[in-house]
């Protein structure tokens, strides 16, 4: 029997709705995905809070979708909405190290330097390895004015990243601040290999009257 003769006109006619209809949806998803989705005009920020938001209200518990949330919203700059999703995932995981790394961030951010200094030595606390602490360590350590820590701090920092040309200037700053110029120029001139397009380099050695 011929399969043809089978399937009467209407069955026919709902099969290639049926196939229609998945291949305007297949083309929808993949014009949105590289054509809308890419001319966007909101910031990034704002799509990822949705998102994140949406990942969140999904599954709660999920400590990474709150780190992820509380991170756009810092990317806002929303600071206390940021923080109250880093204290969830702290809530939820006590020893989570980036929680607490984008909790420090955000401390440091408002200016709450003490605060911001003992919730990144929380992180160094929980694991050893995660090295990025030190750096911001610095900066607070400079901002406060006490230079032998901070000289202490991105040294450690610049050890475990040698070419990075921020903690070679952040440096540089301390032992400028400590008086120790020659250091200090070491420190820029050090900088400008790994990154010879750094302005802030150029300018600290231009300050110092050495020509780069």
């Amino acid at each position: 029997m011929n399969l043809e003769r089978d399937i009467s006109l209407k069955q026919a006619a709902l099969i290639a709705v049926v196939v229609l209809a998945i291949v305007i949806a297949a083309g929808l998803s993949v014009g949105y995905a590289f054509f809308w989705d890419k001319y966007d005009n909101r910031p990034q920020y704002e799509r990822d809070i949705l998102k994140f938001a949406a990942a969140v209200k999904a599954d709660p518990k999920n400590v990474n979708s709150h780190i992820d949330l509380g991170w756009a919203f810092e990317q806002k700059g929303a600071l206390q909405e940021a923080m109250q999703q880093f204290d969830k995932a702290i809530a939820l995981e006590p020893k989570n190290p980036t929680a607490h790394f984008n909790k420090a961030i955000v401390l440091q951010k408002e200016q709450k330097l003490d605060d911001a200094i003992a919730e990144f030595k929380v992180v160094r606390e929980i694991d050893y390895k995660y090295v990025d602490p030190t750096f911001n360590l610095g900066e607070i350590y400079l901002a406060k004015g006490d230079y032998d820590s901070a000289v202490s701090s991105i040294k450690y920092y610049i050890a475990v990243y040698p070419s990075s040309a921020n903690g070679h200037v952040l440096l540089g700053k301390a032992f400028e601040q400590k008086g120790q110029q020659d250091l200090a120029v070491k420190e820029y001139q050090t900088a400008l290999t790994y990154d010879p397009s750094y302005q802030a380099a150029k300018d600290a050695l231009n300050k110092l009257g050495v020509k780069n």
